[in-house]
C-alpha cells in the first residue's frame, strides 16, 4: 500500500469520526439536585463541554433535615404529586438532545423531575439519563422517565454512586469523560478534579436509608448557568471541507 494511500485513509476514518460528534449547541443539561451530589456531576459537565446547563429549583424549598425530606419524598411519591417549580423550563425547541441528571429518590425520579418533563415537548428529543445513588444503580428512574417522556426517545441510564462524586474518586471524571464520548459530546477543556468534587455538606450514601433517598443540591439561586456555548459544528464542516479538499487533490 502506497503511503499517498495510507494518507488518504487516515484523513477519511479522521472525517467519519468528527462527523460522529455531536453538536452541543443542540444538546441541554436538565438537573435536579437536593443534597450537592448531582450537582458536582451536572456542574462538571458543564464546565467541560460548554453545554448550558438549567438547574430544577423548587418553588418550595425542600427541608435541609434527610429526614424531614424522606417524608416528603415519600409522600410525593404516594400521592403522585408535581412540586411545584420556580421559573420552570418551558421551551426546548432549539435543542435536540437531553442529558437529565437527577437524585435517585426511593427508587424512583423525583416527583419535581416529572413535573419539569411534564412541561415540555418532548417529541423526538433524545434523552440521556445520569443519576446519583447510594447503592441502588439506575433502579426504576429510566423506566419513569420512559412512562413520563414517552414521545422521547430515552437511552441507558449512567449511575454515579454520590458518595463517589462527593468524596474525590479520581475515577468520576474518567467515567463521565468516557460516557460523554460515548455519546458523542466532546469535551472542550480539560478540567481538574476540583470542579467535580467541592463539596463539604453531610455526606448520606452511608445512611441506612442510602439507597431511598441520596444525591445532592446546592444553594444557587439560579435556575440556569449559560457558559459560552462551544458550537464545534463550524469547526467539523470546516475541519472536513479541508480533509475533502485534501481526497481530490492528488
Amino acid at each position: 500500500m502506497s503511503k499517498n494511500l495510507k494518507l488518504k485513509i487516515l484523513l477519511i476514518i479522521n472525517l467519519i469520526l468528527s462527523s460522529l460528534q455531536i453538536d452541543s449547541s443542540k444538546v441541554i443539561i436538565i438537573s435536579f439536585s437536593k443534597s450537592g451530589n448531582t450537582q458536582i456531576i451536572s456542574d462538571y459537565i458543564n464546565k467541560s463541554t460548554k453545554i448550558r446547563l438549567y438547574n430544577i429549583k423548587p418553588k418550595n424549598s425542600y427541608p435541609s433535615s434527610y429526614d424531614e425530606t424522606l417524608k416528603i419524598a415519600e409522600n410525593e411519591q404516594n400521592t403522585n404529586a408535581r412540586p411545584e417549580i420556580d421559573n420552570p423550563l418551558k421551551d426546548i425547541s432549539n435543542y435536540d438532545i437531553i442529558l437529565l441528571g437527577y437524585p435517585l429518590w426511593y427508587g424512583h425520579l423525583p416527583n419535581i423531575v416529572v413535573t419539569q418533563l411534564e412541561l415540555l415537548d418532548l417529541e423526538n428529543k433524545e434523552i440521556y439519563p445520569f443519576n446519583t445513588h447510594g447503592s441502588s444503580g439506575i433502579s426504576n428512574s429510566v423506566n419513569d422517565i420512559k412512562k413520563y417522556a414517552s414521545d422521547a426517545n430515552v437511552h441507558d441510564g449512567f449511575p454515579i454512586k454520590g458518595s463517589d462524586a462527593k468524596s474525590g474518586n479520581s475515577n468520576v471524571k474518567t467515567k463521565v469523560n468516557d460516557w460523554l464520548k460515548n455519546i458523542g459530546i466532546n469535551i472542550v477543556e480539560d478540567e481538574t478534579e476540583e470542579n467535580i468534587i467541592n463539596d463539604d455538606s453531610e455526606d448520606k450514601s452511608d445512611d441506612p436509608k442510602e439507597n431511598i433517598l441520596n444525591d445532592d443540591s446546592s444553594n444557587d439561586n439560579s435556575n440556569e448557568i449559560i457558559l459560552d456555548i462551544y458550537d464545534d459544528s463550524s469547526y467539523l464542516y470546516l475541519n472536513n471541507l479541508f480533509l475533502i479538499l485534501l481526497l481530490i487533490i492528488d
